[in-house]
């Protein structure tokens, strides 16, 4: 029985050492098990952190947003469109899409289909070296222009105008080709309405939207502002167009408007400027021989009214011209006129004075010679012959007193004629002009 037991004894202690051995590897899994679990767990919550954060968009502070659920634009609770900046939550696509536009960012586009053409020569060209001679006729297939309203300058410049007339190539004189450069800013100003109808490229991953804005508008803003362009200039001649150049760009710049509006692109335009303007080079010569003739035209005139305005005011001063007006009206009113008067200076109020003066004097004198003749009446009434022959003596008195030379002769006899003769020398202006006229 003990031999028994004891094999028995031996048979169980393995069973026991498997046993512990199998619960230290169970342990060992479950462990496992528990940290693969607790990554597993960290890498699932990193992933839905990442995608979570992967719907997080931010929209500039100069931008504006639409958001697009499955295609279709999603409108607000007040029935707003547009999404302002800030960070906002959307779904990954194609359940939702964030298109952002840059609102207020000012676009500047250069318009130079109206310029003439220019080789790579004649772009490269800095200043300080002559420009290459234009040439000899404008080719309306790859030259830019537009068409202005006309002058007939062909009588001013004689062969130069009509030379000018022939290269227009305009058929007359109606109108004259100038060459403009134009730039126009602009903004977006309704993101729905410019969403809506204006034709822009999705943009791909990473791709900004205002470069896909530019390359999908920029057409269609150029296109608008030629045609303003085309209609604006022919209202006006080239040099009301150099003198009111800003008030061209502002017409143009409205016709752009309401073209856009009309299209309801949601675009604002800010401002239209006239960067260039100028006539074709081939009529260069004409057009500066015009200028210069123009510039002293108003020159000359300018220092004419200057002159006329300074002889009107040493004339009669300020008032001279509204005293020549009231002086050519039949139906001016007499104290006006005295009231004008009594404003003039100048040599008008010198030759008055000098007049009015002239006037007490010859009084005067009248006055005296009445009150002279006066004094003798009673006397003449008494012996008229002798205040007669008093009167006669003194009046030789005064006229020979103002002689140089007196000759004193007696009367012939018995109170008849008596011949005198004067002896004169030939004068000599007469001789030497007749020795003159024989020569």
């Amino acid at each position: 029985m003990a031999p028994d037991q004891e094999r028995n004894h031996h048979q169980e202690q393995p069973q026991s050492l498997d046993t512990s051995q199998m619960d230290s590897a169970t342990r060992s899994l479950a462990e496992a098990l528990r940290i693969s679990f607790v990554v597993l767990k960290f890498v699932m919550i990193g992933i839905l952190v990442a995608f979570f954060a992967t719907c997080l968009q931010t929209i500039g502070p100069q931008e504006q947003g639409i958001l697009l659920r499955f295609g279709q634009v999603k409108t607000g609770p007040d029935g707003q469109v547009a999404i302002k900046p800030g960070l906002k939550f959307v779904w990954p696509y194609p359940i939702e899409e964030l298109v952002k536009i840059p609102v207020s960012t000012k676009t500047n586009l250069a318009i130079n289909s109206f310029w003439y053409f220019q080789t790579q020569e004649e772009l490269l060209a800095d200043k300080t070296r002559p420009a290459p001679r234009p040439p000899a006729k404008l080719d309306p297939l790859i030259e830019g222009y537009c068409l202005a309203r006309g002058e007939d300058i062909g009588n001013l410049l004689g062969l130069a105008g009509r030379q000018f007339r022939r290269l227009l190539l305009t058929g007359g004189d109606d109108y004259s080709i100038v060459h403009s450069k134009w730039q126009v800013t602009y903004e977006i100003s309704d993101i729905k309405a410019f969403f809506k109808n204006i034709p822009v490229e999705s943009p791909k991953p990473g791709q900004p939207y205002y470069e896909l804005m530019k390359k999908g508008f920029n057409p269609i803003m150029q296109a608008c502002l030629e045609e303003a362009v085309i209609k604006t200039m022919v209202k006006y001649n080239i040099d009301q167009v150099i003198v009111a150049t800003d008030r061209v760009a502002s017409q143009v710049k409205n016709l752009v408007q309401d073209r856009l509006d009309e299209l309801d692109s949601g675009v604002k335009v800010l401002s239209v400027t006239l960067t260039a303007f100028t006539w074709p080079r081939q009529v260069d010569e004409a057009f500066n021989a015009f200028i210069t003739a123009s510039q002293q035209a108003r020159t000359q005139v300018s220092q004419a009214q200057a002159d006329a305005q300074t002889t009107l005011n040493e004339a009669a001063g300020p008032i001279a011209a509204q005293l020549a007006a009231a002086l050519e009206d039949p139906n001016a009113d007499p104290n006006y006129l005295e009231s004008l008067w009594a404003q003039v200076s100048g040599e008008c109020q010198r030759i008055l004075a000098e007049a009015r003066a002239y006037r007490t004097s010859v009084v005067e004198s009248a006055r005296s010679t009445a009150d002279y003749f006066m004094s003798l009446l009673p006397e003449y009434r008494n012996r008229p012959m002798l205040v007669v022959q008093a009167l006669y003596l003194d009046a030789i008195g005064q006229v020979l007193s103002e002689m140089d030379e007196k000759f004193v002769l007696q009367s012939g006899d018995h109170g008849g004629e008596r011949e005198v003769r004067i002896l004169l020398n030939r004068d000599p202006a007469i001789k030497a002009k007749q020795a003159q006229g024989s020569q």
